[in-house]
């Protein structure tokens, strides 16, 4: 999910009102298995192998302890 921030340094007022043209922010939740299905299959490949190193790591370091 991407969204858009306000960011101020020392700002005095910050903005409630949307700004105009852009879409409202709709925050909708979705299972992992709906995003990982929205993914082209290049994308899942890509997610794939890095959940599987990720793993696998985390097996390494608990075969350690």
């Amino acid at each position: 999910m991407v969204t858009r921030e306000f960011i101020c340094d020392g700002c005095e007022e910050v903005p409630t009102e949307p700004v105009p043209n852009e879409p409202e922010q709709v925050e909708e939740e979705i299972t992992l298995q709906d995003a990982l299905d929205g993914l082209t299959e290049q994308e899942q490949r890509e997610a794939l192998i890095y959940l599987t190193m990720k793993w696998a790591a985390q097996q390494a370091g608990a075969s350690r302890r």
